[in-house]
């Protein structure tokens, strides 16, 4: 067992309590849980004869993680992958797909992509190379609505022959992360932590053996198919 999944048990203790609860109540019954248990449970596996969906549009979000802010995500994510020197600066926090590739991190073009994705909040973490090892971090505000412009932008990479099938995002309830440099065994550390992979290539379908949740946008799905 590898160094980090120690700590992850001890810091995963440490996280407040916090699921999604229908009309948004408070009662204790609503918060019973951690925030690592979502999605370890529950979905269906790819290959079915329905695609393996079952939750409809929405269901398989309510298992995922879900954090109460940015200090919260860096502290989960930093059970999964070495996740140092969190950076709100604006010159860390411009991200490519979202802001264009020339944006140079002004605070006008941030805010056109926050309100075209609907992000609350961003912060980037570094691994072990600070030059190609960023990890974006990302509060939402609405979840189909980031989806949507994900998917949007997905496509538009792949129809200019940039893009390919592999998930870039992988989302709880009201975060999305995604993972830059090294991925690797990283990725399957996210998932157990109640992450999926959001996946919005066209006619994609995960293989047999994996989830395949319909996600809030029609085209994509919620897999641990990475």
């Amino acid at each position: 067992m590898r160094t980090k999944h120690v700590f992850a048990i001890t810091a995963l203790l440490a996280l407040s309590v916090t699921t999604a609860g229908c009309g948004g109540s408070d009662n204790a019954a609503d918060k019973k849980g951690s925030e690592t248990s979502a999605a370890k449970n529950g979905g269906t596996s790819g290959g079915d004869g329905d695609g393996g969906k079952s939750d409809g549009a929405g269901g398989a979000e309510l298992r995922l993680a879900k954090v109460s802010d940015m200090d919260r995500l860096v502290q989960l994510i930093g059970t999964a992958t070495l996740c140092e020197d969190m950076s709100r600066n604006a010159e860390d926090i411009d991200f490519s797909d979202i802001d264009g590739d020339s944006s140079g991190g002004t605070a006008a073009t941030t805010a056109e992509g926050d309100k075209t994705w609907s992000i609350k909040e961003r912060a980037a973490c570094y691994g072990e190379s600070r030059a190609d090892n960023v990890h974006r971090l990302i509060l939402i505000k609405n979840m189909a609505q980031f989806q949507a412009a994900y998917k949007a932008q997905h496509e538009a990479e792949i129809k200019a022959g940039d893009g390919d099938s592999r998930a870039d995002y992988f989302i709880g309830q009201n975060f999305a992360v995604k993972l830059n440099g090294i991925r690797g065994s990283d990725e399957e550390d996210l998932l157990g932590l109640g992450l999926l992979a959001l996946n919005c290539t066209p006619n994609y379908t995960p293989p047999a053996n994996f989830k395949n949740e319909q996600a809030l946008v029609d085209g994509c799905v919620l897999t641990d198919a990475t």
